[in-house]
């Protein structure tokens, strides 16, 4: 599946008020970059929020889900085996010419309603699953009638379709298998973009408070410059101590230095959620790439 959609929005948002406040850091205007920096805590809190219902529902996937569909893979192959002994044992009933079936009916019709009860399970992924099975199990049903009648050459065909039905009902589990297991290793990129999203926060949160701060000392140092500015006055009108005065004045303006709000606005820009954004989806590209190759290559060896 491609990147959770809510994930995707979440981080473009926060993304866009992080720009926000940046340019109104940039512009010494550090009230103006408080608001867009709460909506990007708030964002990225919803996108760690949907990360970890994505990867509570990989965890449940994974236990639940991925020990029943071993369970079916096992069965089919049990299935197309037993299959397989069956059209064999047809064949070589046809070339020695031997006209008693009975048994071979029966078997066929045992396996029919193997297949049968299997197709009535709730099984993960039944969609695509039970079709192939209930097509193996119809011609299962018309192989067993041509051997009731003795007729050996005509079930072969019949036989061979309900293998190949069974065979692409295992194809079917393999893919969501393959799914599943790819799953487990999204789960860790998962976890590691929760981990990103959250530092980002953290360190939003750090320059949001710095940034109140700085606001807060705007104010105090224009008071401050305000009373500095009455006492100039003041002294002009004394003798004595004014130049004393003066030259304690000019200090305190000196300490009324505006705040770094540029070195807040290059801080802001280092935060991107684009970052964590790469991981969920990295890790949702290889959860969605069904099929296990490697398995099934190794199967295409033996």
């Amino acid at each position: 599946a491609p990147l959770d959609k809510d994930i995707a929005k979440n981080l473009d948002n926060a993304q866009k008020e992080m720009k926000d406040a940046k340019n109104a850091l940039a512009k010494n205007d550090p009230k103006e970059s408080v608001k867009p920096q709460e909506k990007a805590k708030e964002e990225l809190l919803k996108a760690r929020d949907q990360l970890d219902k994505r990867i509570a529902q990989l965890e449940k996937e994974k236990v639940d889900t991925l020990e029943a569909l071993k369970g079916v893979e096992k069965k089919i192959d049990d299935l197309i085996a037993k299959q397989q002994e069956n059209r064999d044992a047809t064949e070589k009933a046809e070339m020695e010419k031997n006209p008693k079936l009975d048994n071979l009916a029966a078997k066929q019709e045992q396996l029919k309603k193997e297949v049968q009860k299997l197709a009535e399970q709730p099984l993960p992924g039944q969609e695509k699953i039970k079709p192939q099975l209930e097509k193996a199990q119809a011609a299962q049903e018309k192989a067993k009638d041509k051997l009731a009648d003795n007729m050996a050459k005509p079930s072969l065909p019949k036989q061979d379709e309900a293998l190949k039905a069974l065979e692409m009902a295992k194809k079917e589990v393999a893919e969501k298998i393959d799914q599943i297991e790819k799953n487990r290793m999204a789960i860790e990129q998962l976890e590691q973009a929760k981990e990103k999203v959250q530092q980002l926060a953290k360190e939003e949160n750090k320059i949001a408070e710095q940034a109140q701060k700085n606001e807060k000392k705007d104010g105090d140092n224009q008071k401050k410059d305000g009373d500095n500015a009455k006492k100039d006055g003041d002294n002009q009108k004394k003798d004595g101590d004014n130049q004393k005065k003066d030259g304690d004045n000019q200090k305190k303006d000196g300490d009324n230095q505006k705040p770094d709000n540029q070195q807040l606005a290059k801080d802001q820009q280092k935060l991107s959620p684009g970052q964590a954004r790469a991981e969920p989806a990295e890790a949702s590209r290889r959860a969605s790439q069904g099929g296990r190759a490697e398995a099934r290559h190794g199967r295409q060896g033996n």
